[in-house]
């Protein structure tokens, strides 16, 4: 019998009262153990509903949420619960927000989950009602498509089912088999001899170069070092990590996630991350995430910030951030975008919103090839059970989008579960990086098109059969068509050999990750696919519905959009700045980069911001490959897409001016070693749009081959506008670039912030002192766009210049470099001011306009350079281009420009960077609490200095170890990093305490049920950050549970915490675990941010007088540490005074040694002021110890930078002679204690 009780508590993050509604197998106890967890009561009955707005989830599937609940009961040993979900209860006047996808409104609190679905079974259906299906179900055919799988059927003398349909719609839709690229095209009845692909693919074939992968898998790759890598050396079991030698390679690809973000943002977003995420993980026989970037491009963003375009704007990143938070893949470059105009006859706007992510990751070279499908091969899914979600969406991003959604839009978006894709990742990287073998032998990601896609793909050209009875069902009310067909997330399929089934469900089990075997390789060269009663409802060639469908052909016609002149009304130079800085496009970004996890995994070398104040202006990012050697990879970004409403061409070239001028500054192997993924966002079926497409395509593919680089992948979407009540929306023509590369050291770099007094300022002029300002963020914020736009000038001696630019960053000539982009000349000059928190003398003269020359976007690069070699570094480009000293770089907090010798600028910097901080401030009201939002808009307001103090006695115990001089070699004390489901921070901390010299375990919760004797061994227990069970019960609340319902888990660590000679340290997530644990005295909790939201900062903090083994020796340093976490707000533990009901203080953290870091203002005074101090902790409380030292709980992660490379802002060791930080000493410390 199922039972329904429903239990009433608070919201974990505001005031509000939720429901939650529990179906269950008993009656009996079950109320009185979840009310303990869920700090719940039974008073539902007591709740008038009629008072309250009540939001929940739809009812046809569970939500992510759930899923983490039930995982929690069952490592609980509550087994009786088959489902739990939340509902909202909002009193009437309140305001709330509200996910149509995910949600609805309930005006009564449910009786129970069911829902009167009725089981659809599959049909035939005639070849007359194909047209009708099509329509019905909104399968975006056209004629072409529908006249083939006609004849295909006629000529297998047989109706086809609707299952059949379906798939072949969504597999061979526009999104998913890229027809215009690969079409037949004409343009005004000029039949091209090139289709797209092939203009695309011409520089590749001359200068492959470095390439392993390109336009043939699930990402692209390049070359990249032997080094070494340190993993568990077993994977199904608690195992040591040793140290490999490999060679890995760097994988790159992209995707856009448009028509989804535009219906449902959060979501939309979220599962692009996770579809490109998957991606990475699907290159060759396996690959492993590292980081990712992401943009956004909206339409018109109104003055109260409060529109659909601004909503899309904060949801879509919100949810980008999220999931990579989630996942452990940190996001490190990017760019956002807003646009609306009429020009000619239509409107140009971003109402399909593009949402773009890209990801960087590695693949050892010996899993780079897939191998062919064998006869037998097991058919293995891994992942999230299959729902009702992303139905069709396929087809619909195959077609325009509708202005207002409809419930067949949000069918067709998928929903994310992060922890899920966390946990599938670690199963992926576990096969694949085997010390000795790996038993994937293809592996392919499941997106668009759902299951049918994915095993079509991974079996063909052999063939194989499904039986869908083996699928894991998440709602069982699910057809055959919707279990094949939908397009349910955090889904890998590999093929693997029988024997090694085992192994596999060894490893899945351990990681908690459903695995089911549905099928084999079966040597057919037919899909035949099985109901779950045993009809075979597909049966189809794959070589006639994948190999041999005829090509498609386009007919398309020049239409030339209409250009004005520009008209700019006469202003003052600070007027102009105003109106550009209004662009979002060229304002600060940092409402997009603090919230989101920029550090972790340890492998970030270079994200998006710099200098003292952390400011998002990085032109590039760079990751290592691994955290034992110097070796990594820069990738880049470029696009320009308003250039295109003056010239198609320019704009491509441009946009790969643009990606090259912000990889210049970080030292690459060299020019032909970069590789690029194309992204195109094109409407070419629309008048005129086809043909500067194809002549886009073409100019790309010529650039490139002058410049000896090239395309190895790359994506498009060509179906970017809006229908609104047939009135036709276009968005402008983009093309996104991608550029990665290797580098040798990823320490030789430059960044844009000023960094020294008296430097000079030096402009090298790649636009050959042109000054064209059309399409230009000045015109665009004068609502125009003119007839005149910059083009790539250079292109013939562009590799003279880059290797000059190269060679003086190694050898340490430029102090630091921006590109002239979007705002022109005055905005490069004014952000490197601001990042620097320097001010600057311009004095310049030229015989263009002041605007013209201020504010064009022609390409072109600023310095920092010594005086004493400036003049030696100008003769380098013998007047190439033009390359000449425009000012000079003081301390002062004052910017003044002359220009011909009349000055146009005196300002002071803090005022510029209020306006430059702006927009950023506008967004940052929307999402934190506003007296938050304008303590940080003071930070960049007033002009403050900052610094670090670091003890001379640091360095010297880095690098000394004590022993006990009798101990000729001291012990490998065993440490024990200790993680559970949605654990992120555990490779980067196995790291620091390896390079510390200790021998390093992984341990998971699993391995402590199974081993009740596992921690007698070890020394240390390490309890790493992330997000156990995705937070669902609040800070490490999950993970605590199931310690404390396990009795094997809780008698080893009490008896653990018994023994004298053993330390403990919490990071992060850890810290929270700890602080629940009571091994802390005096804290009771560890609390929502003050902010209400997730904190990205690389704060500064200092360590005040301590007896932590680990930080006692570092007292007086005052130094910056990445942050990143939503609940880190500690609160004191008080005292109930029964007699009074007053509460004291306990002797605590808060009044002796066992504080041991705080967090410090620019003047490194202890502050609960934000953002100095991310959480609003009192007295800037980041880590505590327990009494004797031995046991640490931190928030800040010194993990992810006790090297030195990833300190973003280092203003000491310039020379980087030094290889570790000063955070390092922290784990030397625990070994040399365990070695007294």
């Amino acid at each position: 019998m199922v039972y329904f009780c429903r239990l009433i508590g608070k919201d974990l993050f505001t005031d509000n009262l939720v429901c939650y509604c529990v179906e269950t197998a008993s009656s009996s106890t079950i109320s009185t153990q979840l009310n303990r967890i869920l700090r719940t009561s039974d008073t539902s009955h007591l709740i008038n509903q009629s008072k309250y707005v009540i939001i929940g989830p739809k009812l046809h599937c569970k939500t992510p949420w759930c899923s983490n609940m039930m995982e929690i009961f069952k490592k609980c040993n509550i087994r009786c619960v088959s489902r739990i979900e939340q509902f909202i209860l909002y009193k009437k006047h309140d305001k709330f927000i509200i996910d149509n996808m995910t949600q609805q409104i309930y005006k009564q609190l449910p009786e129970s989950f069911d829902i009167n679905i009725t089981i659809e079974q599959s049909k035939k259906i005639p070849l007359s009602s194909i047209p009708n299906m099509n329509n019905m179900l909104d399968l975006s055919m056209d004629k072409h498509d529908i006249d083939f799988y006609t004849d295909y059927f006629i000529k297998i003398n047989r109706n086809p089912t609707d299952v059949e349909l379906f798939d072949l719609s969504q597999s061979n839709s526009e999104h998913s088999r890229h027809w215009i690229f690969n079409g037949k095209i004409s343009i005004d009845e000029d039949y091209k001899q090139d289709t797209l692909f092939n203009l695309v693919k011409k520089p590749f074939k001359l200068f492959p170069n470095n390439s392993v992968v390109a336009f043939s898998d699930n990402s692209s790759a390049i070359t990249g070092p032997n080094t070494l890598q340190l993993e568990p050396l077993y994977k199904n079991r608690a195992t040591i990590y040793t140290l490999h030698q490999a060679q890995i390679d760097y994988t790159l690809t992209a995707e856009t996630h448009n028509f989804p973000t535009g219906v449902a943002p959060f979501q939309g977003a979220t599962t692009g991350v996770g579809g490109r995420i998957r991606d990475n993980l699907a290159i060759g026989r396996g690959g492993c995430i590292v980081a990712g970037t992401a943009g956004y491009c909206v339409g018109e963003i109104n003055d109260t910030y409060d529109n659909r375009s601004s909503e899309i704007e904060l949801c879509a990143s919100d949810g980008a951030s999220d999931y990579g938070n989630k996942i452990g893949e940190p996001i490190i470059a990017g760019f956002t975008r807003s646009f609306k105009q009429h020009i000619g006859d239509y409107l140009y706007e971003w109402q399909k919103p593009i949402m773009f992510t890209a990801g960087i990751g590695s693949v050892w070279h010996r899993n780079i090839k897939k191998e062919t499908p064998v006869n037998n091969m097991l058919i293995t899914r891994i992942g999230g059970p299959a729902y009702r979600i992303g139905l069709g969406g396929g087809s619909s991003s195959s077609r325009s989008s509708n202005k207002n959604t409809t419930e067949q839009d949000l069918c067709a978006v998928q929903r994310g579960d992060a922890e899920m894709e966390n946990k599938v990742s670690r199963v992926v990287r576990l096969l694949a990086n085997h010390a000795y073998t790996n038993v994937i032998k293809s592996i392919h990601d499941q997106g668009a098109g759902g299951m049918g896609n994915v095993t079509k793909e991974i079996v063909s050209p052999v063939g194989g059969e499904i039986f869908l009875k083996e699928v894991e069902l998440g709602d069982n009310t699910l057809s055959a068509l919707e279990i094949w067909g939908a397009e349910y997330q955090e889904q890998m399929t590999m093929l693997i050999d029988t024997k090694d089934k085992k192994y596999v469900k060894a490893i899945c089990e351990r990681e908690n990750v459903p695995v089911s075997f549905v099928g084999k390789v079966k040597e057919t060269e037919k899909i035949e696919v099985f109901d779950r009663d045993g009809n075979i409802i597909v049966d189809l060639n794959l070589n006639d519905i994948l190999e041999n469908i005829p090509q498609k052909e386009y007919n398309f016609r020049i239409n030339p959009l209409p250009t004005s002149k520009l008209v700019i009304p006469e202003n003052t130079l600070l007027e102009y700045i105003k109106k550009v800085f209004s662009c979002i496009s060229v304002s600060s970004k940092r409402f997009l980069t603090n919230k989101v996890d920029r550090s972790v995994g340890g492998l970030i070398a270079q994200q998006q911001c710099v200098g003292p104040l952390h400011t998002p202006l990085s032109d590039y990012a760079i990751i290592a490959a691994t955290h034992h050697r110097v070796a990594g990879c820069a990738t880049s970004i470029g696009e320009q897409p308003i250039k295109a409403f003056i010239d198609s061409s320019k704009m491509v070239r441009m946009t790969v001016g643009e990606m090259l001028t912000n990889i210049i500054f970080a030292k690459i192997t060299t020019l032909s070693d970069i590789k690029c993924s194309g992204n195109w966002m094109w409407s070419p079926k629309l008048d005129g749009e086809g043909a500067e497409l194809y002549n886009a395509v073409n100019s790309l593919s010529n650039i490139l081959i002058k410049l000896e680089i090239a395309i190895d992948g790359g994506k498009d979407s060509m179906s970017m506008h809006t229908n609104d009540n047939g009135n036709i929306i276009k968005t402008p023509r983009t093309l996104v670039m991608s550029s990665y590369a290797p580098m040798n050291d990823i320490r030789i770099k430059i960044t844009p912030n000023f960094k020294n007094d008296d430097n000079n300022i030096i402009f090298v002029d790649l636009g050959l002192n042109k000054t064209r300002l059309g399409a230009s963020a000045l015109a665009q914020a004068y609502n125009q766009i003119g007839d005149n736009c910059p083009d790539f000038e250079c292109v013939e001696d562009f590799k003279f210049i880059f290797n000059i630019i190269q060679r003086n960053i190694e050898n340490g000539t430029i102090i630091s470099g921006h590109d002239r982009s979007d705002g022109g000349l005055v905005t490069t000059i004014l952000e490197m001011c601001f990042s620097g928190n320097k001010g600057c003398n311009i004095n310049t003269n030229n015989e263009s306009e002041l605007i013209n020359y201020m504010f064009n976007e022609e390409l072109g690069l600023v310095l920092e350079i010594n005086p004493i070699n400036t003049y030696s570094f100008i003769s380098e480009f013998e007047k190439k281009v033009p390359v000449y000293k425009i000012g000079t770089i003081h301390s002062d907090n004052h910017i003044k420009i002359v220009y011909n010798n009349s000055s146009v600028l005196d300002n002071t910097m803090t005022n510029l960077r209020q306006l430059w901080e702006l927009n950023s401030f506008e967004f940052e009201k929307k999402r934190i609490p506003t007296d938050l939002a304008i303590c940080e808009n003071n930070l960049y307001t007033t002009f403050n200095h900052y610094s670090y103090h670091i003890p001379d006695n640091i360095w010297g115990a880095i690098y000394k170890t004590n022993i006990n001089k009798s101990t000729i070699i001291p012990r490998r004390f065993k440490v024990a990093i200790i993680r559970e489901e949605g654990s992120n921070g555990d490779k980067e901390m196995a790291s620091a305490f390896h390079a510390a010299g200790f021998e390093v375990w992984d341990v998971n919760m699993y391995d402590l049920i199974h081993n009740p004797l596992l921690l007698d061994t070890f020394a240390g227990l390490a309890f790493v950050g992330g997000f156990s069970f995705s937070d669902v019960l609040g800070s490490a609340n999950g993970w605590y549970n199931v310690i404390l319902k396990n009795p094997k888990i809780k008698k080893q660590l009490a008896k653990f915490y018994r023994r004298p000679n053993t330390f403990s340290l919490g990071v992060c997530n850890g810290c929270q675990l700890m602080v629940k644990f009571g091994v802390i005295p005096g804290v009771k909790s560890i609390e929502r941010n003050d902010s209400k939201r997730f904190e990205s900062r690389f704060s500064t903090v200092k360590i005040p007088p301590n007896n932590s083994i680990m930080l006692h020796n570092m007292s007086d340093l005052k130094l910056g540490i990445w942050v990143a976490h939503g609940e880190g707000k500690f609160k004191p533990d008080y005292k109930h005074n029964t007699s009074d009901n007053s509460y004291t203080k306990k002797p605590d953290i808060f009044n002796n040694e066992l504080i041991t870091m705080q967090y410090v203002d620019h003047n490194n005074n202890v502050t609960d002021k934000y953002p100095y101090n991310p959480n609003g902790s009192h007295n800037g409380i980041a880590a505590v110890c327990s009494i004797d030292g031995r046991h640490l709980a931190m928030m800040p992660h010194p993990e992810r930078c006790f090297l030195n490379w990833q300190m973003p802002w280092k203003p000491y060791d310039k020379d980087n002679k030094k290889f570790y930080s000063p955070w390092f000493l922290m784990f030397k410390n625990a070994f040399n204690w365990c070695n007294k």
